[in-house]
């Protein structure tokens, strides 16, 4: 059973410190953008309802 384990544990690669910030720099830079993505489409959101508040008050 531990020689088991041993084999899959040593399978894994093991990355070096470069890869490792590369892959942090990565991760950070995709959920940067999707957290941008998510505020924009969150500000159109806004805008249209404030848009659709505003004809129905003022119609003209």
């Amino acid at each position: 059973m531990v020689n088991q384990l041993m084999k899959i544990k040593s399978f894994s690669p093991k990355l070096t410190l470069v890869q490792r910030l590369v892959a942090g720099y990565a991760a950070m830079a995709f959920f940067t953008a999707a957290a941008i993505a998510f505020a924009i489409i969150g500000l159109f959101s806004v805008h249209n309802i404030a848009t659709e508040i505003a004809r129905r008050i003022w119609p003209y």
